[in-house]
């Protein structure tokens, strides 16, 4: 049978070399970049479109240029939507390889899977322009000088995946090193841009050992150990180091305490922390001021713990992240000072002793004769819940999704930072629930549930429609206080053709055997029966006309033999398909509902 592949493509010219750094279509750029892992709350590695688009979003709203996937690759979509907007991507094979001698952990069956998977990963996403640069690995080992080890794996990989794609360079975030520069720049012989991961100090002595290795940051921290400099001062300058990518730009499970690590410059709801505006004014020519309340310095992995509230007594301390040239803080309508840039060796500004009063701090930034405003108001008694809608207007395809901010505020509208008390909620109608979140990290309660505490006044809660066209009523409560309502409207997907699906149904129709489709002659469900010849993972899915799954019957180890499924579809009539997966087959039926 044949099979019909179509796919988007961008064309981009991409150059790299230690005199000229990195070029795109001819023009020098850096890679300001943030690390970014697969998964995300409360979804899980399940992620819709709309959860990674709005994540990509304000990941780019800090003056983010790159993404680095750490460490694997993540799902299609997330290309797709990365290929739209010109975000570029530093895309990530695997985290380790064979076993060495001083890692715990590593590639199970490596030498048996790692040509064939290698292979998987770069012809799947090799068409997407947004993707850079190809890394073949992370922190495979940690030893004080690089291990031989590297070398000669390096050594196999990347002339492999060079026979695959030439048009990207090829790179691995390395760990090991710390007292060896000279190791680093032998990398350079193996990878077309050497990794760096924490090691920015060594970046003059490695380029001393090789003045012709190109360098990139591929893990760092936000600020250098040693002053609380931005480790992006260590790069804008030196055009050998084509950019870096911070440890991390969102929150991540399965590290640290709790549920995981708090390292992002964005909670696990995708939230702004202050010090996103650390590396907004780092990284973006846009006049930039934030003004919180605590002291912003920071070391290594050691980001500030801000209070967005002002809601203090007595005297306090404040900072403001800017890029502004001078920023005036004010209290109410009294003017506190006015501070220049050039008197810090950072972004930061830091003011101490700030008397507080209730009302307003404001801090007004001037850069290049423009005028840029932040402010933070006193909150009152928390009185009501508000909702903050990603869209009201969404694909009734089974898969689209609104993330909804839900504040808890004061009379005035004003957050109320220190809130913490449950926020609860309901969904009927066209939809249903992906559950609720917090960006609090040590909150180990399940997402799949209706209720959960309030982190810093605010709470996540994910709606999804379903198949039907229609609305979803939410109802969003906390205790005593004024609810929320939102109708949020489901409808059609218009004009939009199917994508593989169609030509498969014709062409696989000698297969029919293997899997059949009709309508239960007692019921409104559909009936699927199919065989499997050899015993191996299937996967049987329902899809909708545009393309999108509707429902995942099954995705599991079968043994030989005959199987059957009836699928309600919510007893509407329609057209659906059905696409059977095994090892050896991957087939698609058509079935019509009638009422």
């Amino acid at each position: 049978p044949t099979e019909d592949y179509v796919t988007p493509f961008g064309i981009r010219e991409v150059k790299w070399s230690a005199t000229t750094g990195m070029t795109l279509n001819g023009a020098m750029i850096k890679l300001k970049g943030a690390c970014f892992h697969h998964n995300l709350i409360p979804a899980g590695a399940a992620v819709p479109d709309e959860m990674y688009e709005r994540a990509v979003r304000e990941i780019r709203a800090s003056g983010c240029t790159s993404i680095r996937t750490s460490h694997n690759p993540l799902g299609p979509e997330f290309y797709d939507y990365c290929d739209q907007i010109g975000i570029m991507v530093m895309d990530e094979w695997v985290d380790k390889w064979a076993q060495p001698a001083d890692k715990g952990v590593y590639y199970e069956h490596w030498a048996e899977d790692w040509k064939k998977d290698l292979r998987l990963f770069l012809e799947r996403d090799r068409n997407h322009p947004c993707i850079v640069i190809w890394s073949v690995g992370n922190e495979v080992a940690s030893a004080a000088t690089i291990p031989a080890y590297i070398f000669d794996t390096l050594g196999m990989l990347v002339p492999f995946a060079k026979n695959i794609d030439k048009t990207r360079p090829y790179t691995h975030a390395c760990v090991a090193g710390w007292n060896d520069p000279a190791g680093f720049a032998k990398l350079a012989n193996y990878e077309d841009v050497v990794g760096v991961n924490y090691q920015d100090f060594l970046f003059s002595q490695i380029h001393s050992s090789n003045a012709n290795a190109v360098l990139c940051g591929t893990e760092q921290n936000p600020y250098t150990a040693s002053n609380g400099s931005p480790t992006w001062f260590e790069v804008r300058s030196t055009d050998y180091v084509i950019g870096h990518h911070l440890w991390t730009g969102v929150d991540y499970l399965g590290e640290g305490g709790g549920l995981g690590s708090t390292t992002g410059y964005l909670d696990n709801c995708i939230f702004r922390k202050a010090w996103f505006y650390y590396m907004r004014s780092q990284w973006s020519d846009t006049p930039t001021v934030h003004v919180a309340i605590g002291n912003g310095a920071g070391s290594g992995f050691g980001t500030p713990d801000l209070q967005e509230s002002w809601n203090q007594s007595g005297s306090v301390s404040v900072v403001t992240y800017t890029n502004c040239d001078s920023v005036q803080l004010f209290v109410n309508t009294t003017k506190v000072g006015t501070e220049k840039l050039s008197s810090f060796n950072t972004m930061i500004m830091q003011w101490t002793s700030v008397p507080w009063s209730s009302g307003t701090i404001k801090a007004i930034g001037f850069k290049g004769g423009v005028q840029v405003v932040d402010s933070v108001n006193t909150a009152g008694t928390a009185a009501k819940v508000i909702l903050k809608p990603s869209k009201t207007t969404l694909y009734a395809d089974g898969e689209d999704v609104c993330c909804l901010e839900a504040d808890i505020a004061d009379a005035s509208n004003n957050l109320v930072f220190s809130a913490s008390s449950p926020i609860s909620f309901t969904v009927t109608g066209a939809g249903r629930s992906l559950g609720i979140a917090s960006g609090n990290m040590n909150d180990v309660s399940a997402f799949k549930a209706t209720s959960r505490n309030a982190y810093r006044g605010k709470a996540l809660i994910v709606v999804q429609s379903t198949p039907t066209p229609g609305t979803i009523n939410v109802t969003v409560s906390s205790g005593s206080l004024t609810q929320a309502t939102l109708a949020l409207t489901t409808v059609p997907q218009e004009n939009i053709p199917i994508k593989t699906i169609s030509p498969l149904v014709n062409a696989l129709v000698n297969q029919a055997g293997l899997l059949t489709c009709a309508q239960n002659s007692v019921g409104k469900n559909i009936r699927v029966h199919y065989r499997v010849d050899v015993p191996g993972p299937v996967s049987l899915s329902a899809v909708s006309p545009a393309g999108r799954m509707i429902n995942c019957l099954t995705d599991k180890y079968h043994n030989a033999g005959s199987y059957s499924f009836e699928w309600n579809a919510a007893n509407k009539s329609g057209v659906y398909f059905f696409v059977l997966k095994t090892n050896n087959n991957r087939i698609v039926r058509k079935a019509v509902m009638v009422q």
